[in-house]
């Protein structure tokens, strides 16, 4: 299974590709730098295992998305629409415990919201939509 569309696949589809794998890596420099108590972040075993189910789940979905499997589209909405919810939710109505987060977890948080969003809207966008119906 290859990690990367190949070059004649959309242009939208091979950045909203790298978006997710930008992200992923994100969740494992968090993960590593919670283990070795690096930039504030308190390591636990709910972290671990989390952050370990995140990766997992997002290379799954990045990994179906390569193969022009529709169904990850809607795998990744959902995942997507729940993740943001929350997020928005936290800063809208518990402001307070976004700011007590140690400024790696907000930043890190802000990035993943910005690259997951690109990799919603372009794996949505007309360009993208041939990819998924060709690889049925």
């Amino acid at each position: 299974m290859p990690f990367f569309p190949p070059a004649h696949a959309p242009s939208a589809l091979r950045t909203a590709i790298a978006c997710l794998w930008c992200s992923i890596a994100l969740v494992a420099l968090l993960t590593a730098a919670a283990w070795l108590g690096i930039g504030g972040v308190a390591y636990s075993a709910s972290l671990l295992v989390n952050n370990l189910l995140t990766l997992a789940l997002l290379v799954f979905i990045t990994l179906k998305l390569c193969a022009g499997r529709g169904w990850a589209r809607w795998l990744f909405a959902v995942v997507y629409a729940l993740g943001t919810l929350m997020t928005l939710y936290l800063a809208v109505f518990v402001p307070q415990s976004f700011g007590s987060l140690p400024a790696l977890l907000q930043i890190t948080g802000l990035l993943q919201l910005v690259l997951q969003t690109a990799a919603m809207v372009l794996i949505c966008i007309p360009a993208a939509r041939p990819w998924f119906k060709r690889q049925m």
